[in-house]
């Protein structure tokens, strides 16, 4: 298991008209991308949306305070400081379809690991937060992996993960050079904890045509 992020996949409720259980991302590879694109489409959606009204806000010469508020909020969730509009955009990123589903995939064994049924962490979080729902790695293990509710909110939790570590600033900016999932992979490196993690990761791109998902 990778050293990112967590997910429970015993029953994740998406919209109140989309439901899954873990069995559906145990049919394989197909079935997990049915399955994960509408979540991977709203998570993408909401950040879009978030990043619109940002900007509206942003460029007003005069807010209320619900914007004001909402701005704030926005700023804590990316770690950023108040006023600091440049580096809040430049984290406000959406990465493209299909390296969220490599990681999600080569992290969760296609949503077979033990993590990802218990927890729906489908990207190898980690706990450090003894207050939080977690997972224990093993018996034996002081390793703990965080526990979602739903899939949509390890998806969220992920992104956000992408979006707020100063590791993955070079990632952070191709994305917004508009670079395609094959080139932002080497990026990843920390992610996996291998050299050979971006390797893996092409792999399942290729070997699933993950790209044709991207927009």
């Amino acid at each position: 298991m990778r050293k990112i992020i967590i997910f429970t996949l015993t029953a994740f409720l998406f919209i109140s008209s989309f439901s899954a259980t873990a069995a559906d991302l145990k049919k394989g590879s197909n079935s997990f991308i049915k399955t994960m694109l509408p979540i991977i489409t709203e998570v993408q959606n909401d950040i879009k949306q978030d990043k619109e009204k940002v900007t509206n806000i942003l460029n007003k010469s005069k807010i209320t305070k619900a914007e004001k508020e909402f701005l704030n909020e926005v700023y804590s969730t990316y770690r950023v400081r108040v006023g600091d509009k440049k580096t809040l955009m430049d984290k406000m990123i959406i990465p493209p379809t299909s390296l969220i589903l490599a990681q999600a995939s080569l992290e969760s064994a296609w949503g077979k690991s033990r993590v990802a049924q218990k927890s729906n962490n489908l990207f190898g979080m980690k706990s450090f937060n003894s207050s939080e729902p977690r997972l224990k790695a093993a018996q034996n293990s002081r390793v703990y992996y965080r526990k979602y509710e739903t899939i949509e909110e390890s998806v969220k939790d992920y992104v956000i993960n992408l979006s707020r570590h100063e590791a993955y600033q070079p990632l952070r900016k191709s994305i917004r050079n508009g670079e395609s999932t094959p080139s932002l992979i080497k990026h990843l490196v920390v992610y996996g904890g291998s050299k050979n993690y971006p390797s893996e990761l092409s792999k399942v791109i290729k070997g699933n045509n993950l790209t044709k998902y991207d927009i």
